[in-house]
């Protein structure tokens, strides 16, 4: 609540407001909020000290300038969010966090309808050295009923951060988009988690790869699928998402959606705001943020942080 009349009363500096307004375009409830303040004269009286505690209150006229100066930018806000959703520009897309794990044993445990379920993993190191007791179909046809409800529910959440060493990023589209997805580490070099990059990744091909068709994807991969190979026996794969680097407590992730397909040149100058491995000068999301908003994107943030850790 200190936030929004904080908002209300104009005493936001820029970073703050700007942050606050993606809020307002992300929750309907705080936005909801936020209006019915701006509506409601005997709030705005009630609460005129606490939004201005430093200013002495000489007439209601005074302090309903700011007020009013506020409400536009939230009117701005929520027109602006309106026009995304009926023009298409930011309209069904939706972004969920899921946690990883760091084996498909653990993931397995970690679910009751597949404690003790060991499938015949594609890889021992990744997915367990149990001996099999269940066949891949049995396993994945359980485990996609738990990815929907969970990839749904993170889609729906009301709060949108994470709290795990692991992760994966859910992006629902309900047009064919170009999607980018830029991972940005409290400390260390950042990455590309869509459209992915490695050191034989040409731009072309990082252009062409940021294209998504309608539906949901999940970055940098689901946590298990069936697995590619040449046996004859069916195999489960599994991904531990992508990791909190070490020596970083938490990681920004900026996500970027617009229609217009993204072109070599602006993959270059994408490419140019990160350092090589061992470099130092990360770009911050801000300054990442800028440069997608300037290309035509619409941008969501959401952040993972690394898990509380208890002292032994």
């Amino acid at each position: 609540m200190a936030s929004a009349l904080a908002f209300v009363a104009g005493d936001m500096n820029a970073d703050g407001r700007l942050a606050f307004e993606r809020r307002l375009a992300e929750d309907p409830e705080l936005a909801a909020f936020v209006q019915a303040c701006l509506d409601d004269d005997e709030f705005l009286w009630r609460h005129r000290e606490v939004m201005r505690p430093r200013a002495s209150v000489r007439a209601r006229r005074s302090w309903r300038v700011p007020v009013m100066a506020a409400a536009a930018t939230v009117l701005v806000a929520l027109g602006l969010r309106m026009f995304l959703v009926s023009s298409g520009g930011g309209s069904g897309v939706r972004v969920g966090l899921l946690p990883g794990f760091v084996t498909g044993e653990s993931y397995s445990n970690a679910h009751p309808a597949l404690a003790g379920q060991h499938p015949p993993w594609a890889d021992a190191m990744r997915g367990g050295e149990a001996e099999a007791n269940v066949t891949a179909q049995e396993f994945l046809a359980k485990a996609a009923g738990i990815e929907t409800r969970e990839q749904d529910a993170s889609l729906e959440a009301h709060t949108q951060d994470l709290e795990s060493e692991f992760f994966h990023v859910v992006v629902e589209l309900a047009e064919r988009r170009c999607v980018v997805v830029l991972a940005i580490p409290s400390e260390g070099a950042s990455w590309w988690m869509s459209p992915s990059k490695d050191a034989l990744t040409t731009p072309e091909q990082q252009a062409k790869s940021a294209q998504l068709a309608a539906g949901r994807h999940v970055f940098p991969e689901r946590r298990v699928f069936p697995a590619t190979n040449d046996s004859t026996v069916e195999l489960v794969d599994f991904s531990s998402g992508s990791a909190i680097p070490l020596g970083a407590h938490s990681v920004d992730l900026v996500i970027g959606v617009r229609e217009r397909a993204l072109t070599v040149p602006e993959v270059a100058e994408l490419n140019a705001l990160f350092p090589p491995a061992g470099g130092t000068a990360n770009a911050g999301h801000e300054q990442v943020n800028k440069k997608l908003s300037a290309m035509g994107f619409d941008v969501l943030m959401r952040t993972v942080t690394e898990p509380a850790r208890t002292p032994r």
